[in-house]
């Protein structure tokens, strides 16, 4: 074979499907820091929207899945895209990529953003997308915090009454995301927390 391996017949592209299982395990490989609810949420966010890609021929079949998140009405958002360490340089990101646009395209969404790492910067730089901000996750366990210190910072716990407000809040300012941020503070316990500063009105 030459050239890029993404131009080889066994190269394929299909909804993610039951390949949940490949998704996780490329996203603990790459040390990213989602877990398996995270995933399922992102899938059952849109599950026509998620796809693996790899090679199937005889005895093997190796994938890699890129998501695109849906947001409400016209918006979505494309992250994740992993692929296997042995098999990067080969084209395979860049068809992902594009993959995703195409389809992106003919649910008639306008894509958002995306997320990137250092690394996928080279190829969603080669497509002309631009940095726009960098974001965090971080973890703690909230029992470090008690009622004095929450007072103290400003800090309150999210309650089922605050949700409209935030994603009110949440849509004046970038999307509305209704449909991703119910179902995260649906899994959070009890535990999502927010900022009397940020706090929408």
């Amino acid at each position: 074979m030459t050239g890029k391996a993404v131009n080889n017949d066994s190269f394929y592209m299909e909804e993610i499907g039951a390949n949940l299982d490949s998704m996780m395990l490329l996203t603990m490989r790459s040390g990213w820091n989602q877990v398996e609810r995270d995933l399922q949420r992102i899938v059952d966010l849109d599950p026509h929207g998620n796809f693996v890609a790899g090679f199937r021929g005889n005895g093997f079949d190796i994938r890699s899945p890129p998501p695109a998140w849906p947001g409400r009405r016209r918006n979505t958002w494309i992250g994740m895209i992993l692929v296997h360490p042995e098999l990067r340089r080969q084209g395979i990101a860049n068809a992902m990529m594009q993959h995703c646009v195409k389809y992106a395209i003919e649910q008639g969404k306008v894509i958002n953003g995306l997320d990137a790492t250092p690394m996928g910067n080279t190829v969603y730089g080669a497509v002309g997308y631009v940095d726009s901000f960098r974001i965090w996750r971080s973890w703690f366990d909230p029992s470090q915090f008690n009622r004095a210190s929450f007072d103290r910072a400003r800090i309150s716990r999210i309650t089922a009454n605050d949700l409209a407000a935030l994603v009110r809040y949440d849509s004046a300012r970038w999307l509305e995301r209704e449909n991703i941020l119910a179902p995260i503070y649906q899994d959070s316990l009890e535990e999502a927390i927010f900022h009397a500063t940020g706090r929408a009105r």
